[in-house]
């Protein structure tokens, strides 16, 4: 299994790897601290899950999953987020999220 990361904060993406790597859950072929320097990876990497934080600068991660399903509907996205509010909840799912975490994450 191959995972993306896309979080602006280091620390987590670090995290979030070794989580994935360590439980033998598949690699890591990515990262990105930004949804739109996520897109243009997209097009030259082919990860099975997508994993995004909500709150970015620049572009969320609601929007980031919205214009990524258009361009590429195989891949699977995680997001994770501290706000649980349910609307924010309820506007990722309806962006095709599968999953919502929250954070912390360890």
């Amino acid at each position: 299994m191959l995972f993306y990361l896309i979080d602006d904060d280091p620390a987590i993406l670090n995290v979030l790897r070794m989580i994935i790597e360590d439980s033998n859950c598949g690699s890591v072929c990515g990262s990105a601290s930004s949804g739109s320097d996520a897109l243009e990876d997209l097009k030259y990497m082919r990860p099975h899950i997508v994993i995004v934080d909500l709150l970015m600068p620049g572009m969320d991660g609601i929007t980031f999953v919205r214009l990524a399903h258009e361009r590429y509907p195989q891949l699977h996205f995680i997001m994770l987020s501290q706000v649980t509010a349910k609307d924010m909840v309820a506007d990722a799912y309806t962006a095709e999220v599968d999953f919502f975490l929250s954070k912390p994450i360890n």
